[in-house]
């Protein structure tokens, strides 16, 4: 059974992850029934130690945030706003 998690996790989530990032505006709740169905048909239930979709994608957006704002040389750094002065803002 770990086999077909691994498995899950390797091939068909990335899929899913993919697809999560397009459907942003639509609807990821169908995307999470998705996973829901294909957990129950590899270990017969669908709840199980893996994150959802809503959840990995957050992190994976904080994640690329995180990376624009911390590394300057990054190919999306330049479209973030100057930093301003705190002090001059009452």
């Amino acid at each position: 059974m770990d086999d077909l998690v691994d498995y899950y996790q390797t091939v068909v989530r990335p899929v899913l992850e993919y697809a999560s990032m397009l459907a942003q505006c639509g609807t990821p709740v169908c995307l999470e029934d998705i996973q829901c169905r294909a957990l129950q048909i590899i270990v017969g239930c669908c709840v199980l130690c893996i994150q959802s979709l809503a959840d990995r994608q957050s992190e994976l957006r904080r994640t690329l945030f995180k990376q624009i704002v911390n590394n300057e040389l990054h190919s999306l750094h330049y479209l973030l706003p100057a930093e301003c002065d705190t002090q001059l803002i009452s």
